[in-house]
């Protein structure tokens, strides 16, 4: 059964009172809150009491004053729309008042019904109905950036949200407006035309996405080019729509998709790029971010630093308290790094007690040592683990670019041979990549 299922209302039609009761006493003994109704009209009746507030509708396909197909028809126009269920006895299965019903239908029990299929049944369908209202609510109270130069575009695609509750919708008529709006504050969704008066095609998707990565964002254009559709979809839109398919329900699932899209990416790239155990990057993100940086760097003519960092009796705390200990002293670890460094800067693990941090647009040699040194003290603080303290030191390397490496394969292996340098030296110290001199922590 679900860990909620009073949250699922349920209303029991049929004409045989004693199975009513029967079936009530069941359901609610399972946790779910039953109103039952002798009749159709006794069930359209309770319905509107109710405030159309039914999960679930099982429905005796024998009902006489009002047939099953038209009492699921009255019920289904209500918001929001139950599940039905039919319930029959299995020589009506193919009689056509119970097949009239099939399209509308979640399921069908046969009578006398089976316990266990009951139960599943009733199970399935209050999962369904959740994932209905979380779906529902995936737009409400969200903010959406319309990017569109076009009034009449713009009535329509509002026109079409007018459902959706406490939606913050925001316009931006050119590109460079979209821009300064996302620079100000961020939006959970944008729909962007295809063609502005200051950006057209995949100049449009790439500045956006640019500027606002989480966004999930969707075309909406006159075009109808599926190549180019998934062109844009390769370069970061969610989804693409064709004008002349505008309306409500298909914007609102287009929509729909196109959040829980981005947050299936998002969750992949956690997966894909960083340490499950700290949350820091791991060495494929390491690298993706040091090859941009270093593009950045040799455009401005600035300079980076690589740390690379290997804790010292780390091993020795793995070994003696198991890996609990380790895990969570590596947490600490990683925390206290967070401290340390600027939000811009790069920290990774790149596996075991190994980690790396690259320092951007870096003004003196000694800015980075005394950063490494801050390092060092703060990791050199007792951590707690089931009341006991925990001790390690870092010894630290680093490398300059353009001074001592000029890619990031070269940035990670000197500062990792500088890191030796300074467990030669007796570990807790920095060492910089040959011609910088030590420092000692």
């Amino acid at each position: 059964m679900l860990t909620n299922p009073s949250a699922t209302r349920i209303l029991f039609v049929d004409a045989d009172i004693g199975l009513g009761q029967s079936f009530s006493k069941l359901a609610r003994g399972w946790g779910y809150h039953v109103d039952v109704a002798t009749s159709g009209q006794r069930a359209l009746d309770l319905a509107a009491r109710a405030g159309n507030q039914y999960t679930l509708v099982l429905a005796d396909a024998g009902i006489t004053d009002i047939p099953s197909a038209v009492l699921i028809d009255k019920l289904a126009a209500s918001k929001p729309t139950p599940l039905f269920v039919l319930t029959s006895q299995r020589g009506e299965l193919s009689h056509p008042r119970t097949r009239s019903c099939c399209a509308k239908l979640f399921s069908l029990i046969t009578k006398p019904w089976d316990i266990d299929q009951l139960s599943l049944t009733l199970s399935m369908a209050s999962d369904l109905q959740r994932k209905r209202r979380e779906q529902a609510d995936n737009l409400a109270a969200a903010s959406l950036l319309v990017v569109e130069d076009n009034a009449e575009d713009f009535a329509r695609i509002t026109e079409c949200l007018r459902s959706v509750e406490n939606l913050t919708v925001l316009r931006a008529e050119r590109m460079a407006q979209a821009l300064r709006v996302l620079h100000e504050r961020s939006v959970d969704l944008i729909i962007t035309e295809l063609c502005l008066p200051d950006a057209c095609g995949i100049d449009s998707v790439q500045r956006l996405r640019e500027r606002s990565p989480s966004s999930a964002l969707v075309v909406c254009s006159h075009l109808n080019d599926e190549p180019l559709a998934e062109q844009l979809m390769q370069l970061g839109a969610q989804d693409f729509l064709n004008k002349q398919n505008l309306s409500e329900p298909t914007l609102l699932r287009t929509l729909r998709f196109a959040r829980q899209r981005k947050r299936a990416e998002e969750r992949l790239a956690q997966m894909a790029f960083y340490d499950p155990l700290t949350g820091l990057a791991n060495r494929s993100k390491f690298e993706e971010a040091a090859g941009q940086a270093l593009a950045r760097a040799r455009r401005r003519n600035t300079r980076l630093a690589c740390m690379f960092i290997d804790l010292d009796g780390f091993k020795g705390i793995n070994d003696r308290l198991g890996h609990h200990a380790g895990d969570a002293l590596l947490r600490d670890v990683a925390a206290r790094m967070r401290h340390v460094f600027r939000e811009y800067d790069t920290i990774a693990r790149l596996g075991g007690d190994e980690f790396a941090i690259l320092l951007t647009d870096i003004d003196k040699h000694s800015d980075v040592n005394h950063i490494a040194a801050r390092l060092c003290e703060a990791l050199s603080e007792p951590a707690e683990f089931d009341d006991q303290e925990l001790f390690v030191t870092a010894s630290v390397g680093v490398s300059i670019y353009p001074e001592v490496a000029e890619s990031v394969s070269e940035l990670l292996r000197c500062a990792d041979e500088a890191m030796y340098d300074s467990k030669r030296a007796g570990k807790n110290r920095v060492s910089f990549a040959p011609g910088r001199a030590e420092a000692s922590a």
